[in-house]
C-alpha cells in the first residue's frame, strides 16, 4: 500500500473511520480514480469511499451505522489489514 507500512493516520469522526496512508496505491478491482463500495449485511459498516488525493494520499472513509465501535490494526509487510468489531 505505501512505503513504510507503518506511515498513516486514522482520524475518528462522528460514524466515519478515515484512514489517510501517504503514498498509497489502489489496486485490484478497485476504480483508479475512487468511487464507493456498499457493504451489505454489516451490523456496523455502511459503505466505504475511497480516493487518491493530489498529494498522492489514499484516503479511505468508513461510513459506519453506530456512532462508536472497536477496531484493531494489523499490519504485514505489503498491507494493511482494518478489523472492525461488532
Amino acid at each position: 500500500m505505501n512505503i513504510g507500512i507503518d506511515d498513516y493516520k486514522i482520524v475518528e469522526e462522528t460514524n466515519v473511520l478515515k484512514i489517510q496512508i501517504p503514498y498509497g496505491n489502489i489496486c485490484g478491482e478497485l476504480r483508479q480514480e475512487g468511487g464507493t463500495i456498499e457493504v451489505n449485511n454489516s451490523p456496523v459498516l455502511s459503505f466505504i469511499e475511497y480516493l487518491k488525493q493530489d498529494d498522492e494520499t489514499l484516503v479511505a472513509d468508513f461510513h459506519l451505522k453506530k456512532v462508536s465501535i472497536n477496531y484493531e490494526i494489523q499490519e504485514y509487510s505489503t498491507r494493511l489489514v482494518m478489523d472492525i468489531q461488532h
